[in-house]
Protein backbone atom coordinates (compact mmCIF):
# COMPACT_ATOMS: atom_id res chain seq x y z
CA UNK A 1 0.00 0.00 0.00
CA UNK A 2 1.40 3.45 -0.93
CA UNK A 3 0.95 6.22 0.27
CA UNK A 4 -0.88 8.17 -2.31
CA UNK A 5 -3.92 5.03 -1.63
CA UNK A 6 -4.43 6.26 1.52
CA UNK A 7 -7.11 9.12 2.09
CA UNK A 8 -7.87 11.37 4.97
CA UNK A 9 -10.29 8.81 6.28
CA UNK A 10 -7.90 5.80 6.32
CA UNK A 11 -5.00 7.98 7.87
CA UNK A 12 -7.88 9.40 10.72
CA UNK A 13 -9.08 5.60 11.04
CA UNK A 14 -5.50 4.32 11.28
CA UNK A 15 -4.77 7.00 14.15
CA UNK A 16 -7.90 6.64 16.30
CA UNK A 17 -6.97 2.74 16.12
CA UNK A 18 -3.71 3.05 17.48
CA UNK A 19 -4.68 5.26 20.03
CA UNK A 20 -7.39 3.13 21.46
CA UNK A 21 -4.59 0.23 21.39
CA UNK A 22 -2.01 2.35 23.00
CA UNK A 23 -5.10 3.43 25.60
CA UNK A 24 -5.37 -0.30 26.14
CA UNK A 25 -1.76 -1.17 26.39
CA UNK A 26 -1.34 1.53 29.03
CA UNK A 27 -4.39 0.63 31.22
CA UNK A 28 -3.35 -3.17 31.11
CA UNK A 29 0.02 -1.92 32.67
CA UNK A 30 -1.62 0.19 35.14
CA UNK A 31 -3.77 -2.21 36.23
CA UNK A 32 -1.59 -4.79 36.51
CA UNK A 33 1.05 -2.62 38.83
CA UNK A 34 -1.89 -1.99 40.79
CA UNK A 35 -2.97 -5.40 41.71
CA UNK A 36 0.53 -6.22 42.73
CA UNK A 37 1.40 -2.88 44.56
CA UNK A 38 -1.70 -3.99 46.93
CA UNK A 39 -1.13 -5.30 50.30
CA UNK A 40 -5.04 -5.78 51.46
CA UNK A 41 -5.40 -8.66 48.65
CA UNK A 42 -3.76 -12.29 49.30
CA UNK A 43 -2.00 -13.77 46.57
CA UNK A 44 -5.03 -16.13 45.25
CA UNK A 45 -6.95 -12.61 44.81
CA UNK A 46 -4.38 -11.24 43.18
CA UNK A 47 -3.75 -14.71 40.72
CA UNK A 48 -7.67 -14.34 39.75
CA UNK A 49 -7.41 -10.81 38.71
CA UNK A 50 -4.44 -11.30 36.80
CA UNK A 51 -6.22 -14.30 34.45
CA UNK A 52 -9.14 -12.34 34.25
CA UNK A 53 -7.49 -9.54 32.81
CA UNK A 54 -5.08 -11.65 30.80
CA UNK A 55 -8.32 -13.74 29.41
CA UNK A 56 -10.81 -10.76 28.91
CA UNK A 57 -8.21 -7.38 28.76
CA UNK A 58 -11.06 -4.67 28.20
CA UNK A 59 -13.82 -6.48 30.33
CA UNK A 60 -11.51 -7.42 32.96
CA UNK A 61 -10.07 -4.16 33.65
CA UNK A 62 -13.38 -2.75 34.09
CA UNK A 63 -14.44 -5.12 36.71
CA UNK A 64 -11.51 -4.28 38.51
CA UNK A 65 -11.67 -0.48 38.13
CA UNK A 66 -15.18 -0.42 39.47
CA UNK A 67 -14.62 -3.13 42.40
CA UNK A 68 -11.60 -2.38 43.76
CA UNK A 69 -11.93 -0.08 46.94
CA UNK A 70 -10.38 3.49 47.38
CA UNK A 71 -7.48 3.71 50.05
CA UNK A 72 -6.95 6.70 51.52
CA UNK A 73 -3.29 6.64 51.46
CA UNK A 74 -2.85 6.28 47.79
CA UNK A 75 -5.44 8.21 46.43
CA UNK A 76 -4.13 11.07 48.30
CA UNK A 77 -0.46 10.97 47.63
CA UNK A 78 0.59 10.89 51.48
CA UNK A 79 3.03 8.65 52.88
Amino acid sequence: MLAYEWGFGSVLWAMIAFFFMFMLIWMFIAVFADIFRRDDIGGGSKAGWIILIFFIPLLGILIYMIARPKTTERDTGTV
